[in-house]
């Protein structure tokens, strides 16, 4: 094949009226695996019924395929199926997925990551979206303005946050924070918050790392899945007891939202319905 060729068959692709025609590109170099990766795709989302209206076949593949009229979701699977015949090292997505409502985009997001587990294709994916990250992602890098503030998988970006934004930006709802001062005595490390006293795991502080805090100021952070409210739980977990007001409750159906106030400061918990 011609540089020419190359060449006019990438400006094809390249001013496709992709806002309305997903199969009907008149570029040879797509292979018929890859169109019909790309329409499978489109028929898993709209579950077998794709609306069509009229059929174009697609020149030097031999297929025909229904025209359909695309929301912006496709947009990024042309964009992809256009890479995928160069068979690049790595694909590049920017935020695929931020205009589309809620139920479309957790059907791309499925299928995305179908398709780079059929690839077997690096991917680096850039979103603002904790759920895309987290569900997507073998490893991710945290950024904020510009810097990179921890590099990790998502579990261990949760359970491990380097810092207070990384801490504060994995997790939903996002992890409360607390101001605290760390204090030792005979039965071991505790937090004093403004009174009131929890005790910290011994498990977690036997290699005297929090020795050089003892006595200063500290940030508690405490996930909303961690705050408990059914008594059986409270019996047994006395020396964590607090009390604060409930100013909103929001059922989800499997779970409920509690919006706190706690000595002047908003908490949020995440309990089981009652």
């Amino acid at each position: 094949m011609s540089q020419s060729q190359t060449t006019s068959q990438e400006n094809a692709l390249a001013t496709a009226p992709i806002g309305k025609l997903l199969f009907s590109l008149a570029v040879p170099a797509i292979t018929a695996q890859v169109v019909n990766m790309l329409y499978n795709i489109v028929d898993r989302i709209y579950i077998g019924h794709i609306p069509e209206i009229g059929t174009a076949a697609l020149t030097g593949v031999g297929i025909t395929f229904p025209i359909i009229t695309l929301i912006s979701a496709f947009s990024s699977l042309i964009a992809m199926g256009g890479a995928m015949v160069r068979n690049p090292a790595v694909f590049l997505l920017d935020e695929p997925l931020s205009n589309l409502d809620a139920k479309l985009r957790t059907s791309m997001r499925t299928e995305i990551i179908k398709l780079h587990q059929k690839l077997a294709t690096t991917f680096i994916y850039v979103t603002h979206d904790q759920t895309e990250a987290m569900t997507m992602g073998d490893r991710i890098v945290v950024m904020k303005d510009g810097i990179v503030q921890q590099v990790d998988t998502p579990q261990n970006l949760y359970d491990f946050p380097i810092n207070m934004f990384v801490a504060g930006f994995i997790g939903s709802p996002q992890m409360n924070f607390l101001d605290a001062t760390l204090n030792k005595d005979a039965k071991g490390y505790y937090l004093d918050l403004a009174g009131d006293r929890v005790d910290l795991p011994a498990e977690k502080t036997t290699d005297g790392k929090l020795d050089a805090y003892i006595g200063k100021k500290v940030k508690a952070g405490v996930r909303p899945e961690d705050i408990k409210d059914d008594e059986e739980f409270i019996n047994k977990k006395g020396g964590c007891r607090l009390e604060a007001t409930v100013e909103v409750s929001e059922l989800m159906g499997s779970e409920i939202y509690l919006y706190l106030v706690y000595k002047g400061n908003k908490m949020t918990a995440r309990v089981a319905p009652t």
